[in-house]
């Protein structure tokens, strides 16, 4: 035995099985998404990796995650350290030897932040809102452009 609202229920959809400009009954609940978690685009990262093309995000976050290049950048943070070092020591110096030495010192300075600014690029192409959610990034950027 059917409930007669059931029955109701029926007798509508029958009726407007074959109508096409009826209106459409829909729910305007808020429905709860999924959302994706940073996990999830690694993972699909991951399977973007035999394609022809894969995503610049994806070559991004490889060059940051390797070894290769968090020492590089370790090594040049000590090296940029020690070049101001040097630059300071010898700035008030009016030898014209110690002139070719501040100006490959200069050159130097300048290449390693170069190669700052290409870190920051990456990690902006890597996720650039998780970028601004870390605080050494920010710090990092604050630093390269006061430079």
């Amino acid at each position: 035995m059917c409930k007669p609202g059931a029955l109701q229920n029926q007798e509508r959809y029958t009726s407007l099985e074959n109508e096409y400009d009826h209106l459409v009954r829909f729910d305007v609940r808020r429905q709860k998404k999924d959302n994706i978690t940073l996990e999830q685009r690694r993972l699909n990262r991951i399977l973007n990796r035999h394609s022809r093309y894969p995503p610049l995000n994806m070559f991004a976050h490889w060059i940051l995650e390797s070894s290769l290049f968090k020492n590089l950048m370790l090594v040049l943070v000590i090296l940029n350290v020690i070049i101001l070092a040097v630059e300071a020591e010898f700035h008030d110096y009016k030898d014209p030897n110690v002139d070719n030495l501040f100006e490959v010192l200069q050159l130097l300075n300048w290449t390693i932040l170069e190669i700052y600014i290409l870190e920051i690029i990456l990690k902006w192409l890597d996720d650039f809102w998780l970028f601004w959610r870390s605080p050494w990034n920010v710090f990092d950027f604050a630093v390269t452009l006061m430079v």
